[in-house]
């Protein structure tokens, strides 16, 4: 799971996303309160939707393998 945190300001806003154990996925970033820049923070979160069911997938199949 990732954590989003986003610090909304007046023209934009700065955004941390965190694992769940902590970790920072990436260095914090500026988005414009613009549809453009909350379009790019809605493809960065699909995308790490996609890796985290890819790295579930990958835990599943290795411990499927030691049954």
């Amino acid at each position: 799971m990732f954590g989003v945190g986003i610090d909304v300001a007046k023209s934009k806003s700065m955004v941390a996303i965190l694992s769940d154990d902590g970790e920072i996925v990436n260095a914090p970033f500026e988005i414009a309160n613009t549809e453009s820049g909350l379009s790019f923070l809605c493809s960065i979160i699909k995308e790490l939707e996609i890796i985290k069911k890819l790295r579930n997938n990958t835990e599943f199949k290795r411990h499927r393998a030691l049954l």
